[in-house]
Formats: C-alpha cells, sequence, structure tokens
C-alpha cells in the first residue's frame, strides 16, 4: 500500500512550518515528528468513526496525552508548543481511511518514519529497525507459533490457558494485532480479553508504542469484541514499555537488563 501523497502533503507542511521550528529550537527531524503525530491523531480519529467507535476514548492513550517521539528524550515540552501552534491549521488527511484495514495505521505510521529528514548521524528507522512486516508473514508466523502449542497442549488446553504473548521489538504492533485475532479465534475467548490480558511488548521507540496501542485499541474495540475500552486500558493490557537501547550494538545483556529494569505498564 503507498502513502506517498499523503507523505508528500506533509513534507509540504514541513516546509511551511520550519520557519517556527527554527524559533522554538527544533530541528527539521523534531518537527517532522511533530507533524507525524498530528496527522496519526487525525487519521485514527477518522479510522474510529468509520468504525463506529467513540473517539473521545483515545484521549487516555498515548498517542494523545502527550507528543511521543521516534525515540525517548526530553524534548516532548517544545514538541508540544510546536504543535499547539500548527495543529489549527493543518489539512485534514489526504485518504479516505474508512476504506482501509485496519493494518493501514501500522503502514502509514512506518511510511512517515522512512520520510524522515535526515539531519541526524544515522538513519533512526535503520538504527531502530523499524521496517513494516506484512500482514502475509505476521500470518504465517503466528499461525506456526500456534500450531506448535496447540499440537502440545490440544484444543481444549489452548482455549482453557492463558497464554503470554511477548513481542520485545513490538513497532506498530503487526505481530500482536495478528496474534490477538488468531488466539481469540482458536481458544473462544473474546478479542478484548485476549487483548486485555494475554499480549506484551516493548520498543525503544515512544511513538511506535502510541501507533501500537491504538492499533489495539482499534481491533480489541471493535463491534462484537466483547467490550468498549479507552485507548489507555488497551496499554495496560498490552504492557507497552520503551526501552532504552543497549550501549553496544548486540550486547544482549544489557538488553536483557534495560527490560528487566523497565515497567511492563507505564506510569505516564
Amino acid at each position: 500500500m503507498s502513502f506517498a501523497l499523503f507523505v508528500s502533503a506533509l513534507q509540504t507542511e514541513l516546509a511551511d512550518t520550519l520557519p517556527l521550528a527554527k524559533r522554538l529550537e527544533l530541528a527539521p527531524s523534531e518537527a517532522w515528528n511533530v507533524l507525524v503525530v498530528a496527522q496519526l491523531r487525525e487519521v485514527l480519529k477518522e479510522m474510529a468513526r468509520a468504525r463506529g467507535r467513540d473517539p473521545s476514548l483515545l484521549e487516555t492513550g498515548r498517542l494523545f496525552a502527550s507528543v511521543p517521539g521516534f525515540e525517548a528524550d526530553s524534548r516532548a515540552a517544545a514538541r508540544h508548543g510546536f504543535l499547539a501552534e500548527i495543529a489549527p491549521k493543518m489539512a485534514s488527511p489526504p485518504t479516505a481511511w474508512q476504506e482501509l484495514p485496519l493494518e493501514a495505521f501500522g503502514q502509514l505510521y512506518e511510511s512517515l518514519l522512512s520520510a524522515r529528514p535526515a539531519d541526524s548521524e544515522h538513519s533512526l528507522r535503520k538504527r531502530t529497525g523499524s521496517y513494516y512486516t506484512p500482514e502475509a508473514l505476521t500470518r504465517t508466523v503466528v499461525d506456526r507459533a500456534l500450531d506448535a502449542l496447540e499440537s502440545t497442549l490440544g484444543q481444549a488446553g489452548l482455549a482453557s490457558r492463558r497464554l503470554r504473548i511477548v513481542d520485545p521489538a513490538l513497532g506498530a504492533g503487526a505481530f500482536l494485532v495478528q496474534a490477538a485475532r488468531e488466539l481469540a479465534r482458536r481458544s473462544g475467548r473474546p478479542l478484548a480479553e485476549v487483548v486485555r490480558r494475554e499480549l506484551f511488548g516493548a520498543d525503544v521507540s515512544p511513538l511506535a508504542l502510541a501507533v501500537a496501542e491504538a492499533s489495539l485499541w482499534l481491533l480489541c474495540d471493535a463491534p462484537g469484541s466483547g467490550s468498549k475500552l479507552p485507548a489507555r486500558s488497551c496499554a495496560k493490557a498490552t504492557r507497552c514499555a520503551h526501552r532504552a537501547p543497549p550501549r553496544r550494538s548486540g550486547d544482549e545483556a544489557s538488553i536483557s537488563r534495560s527490560l528487566q529494569a523497565t515497567p511492563l505498564v507505564s506510569s505516564s
């Protein structure tokens, strides 16, 4: 799925707002971060309305409660000031979101991440390993994992036993979305219950966590899923927590320590 028109429109917005960003001492990449958050908010609200959801339930979620960055930093206040000035002037998203699948939200995030201005030393996308996983791959991996588990536990065992499904590099949540769907189908448990109680994830990017949380909210608040949840309920359910990257590339011990030191439920 191509979001070239969307990216192009946001790049025009960036060019128009760079003087303001400079005045607030924000680099072009930081200004891009804010534009991405603003547009993701509007897209998410449109997707919620198109699916008969209440957009006000999103206000407790990470994407709306703050202005999360592509990386963990202390610049949220500066990003918030920039957003407050540009949000009233921004154009509506140039896509009919009611016609797109839930996975499109995560794909859009990855497309906007890849278009981030290159004013940093290294490619953020390569450094954080942020590449969208297509649904065909997530379906195959999830099916094989649950097939193996079901062959061990049996169908009755899978239906009666609460699982802990972990994605340690969560990204936009593509694997957890697919895992929730398939586990709910095989176990007979309500989709919302699976999302609230059986999914866990971590990522280095606060914005990726916000996108994953929003995607899971769209999924588990769907008609027939078992309940209507505020976005923050999904955040607690999925145990999304951001972690600092290891000090040295490939340092598995450092990754383990950083995950153990991070609360599974974010207090923010």
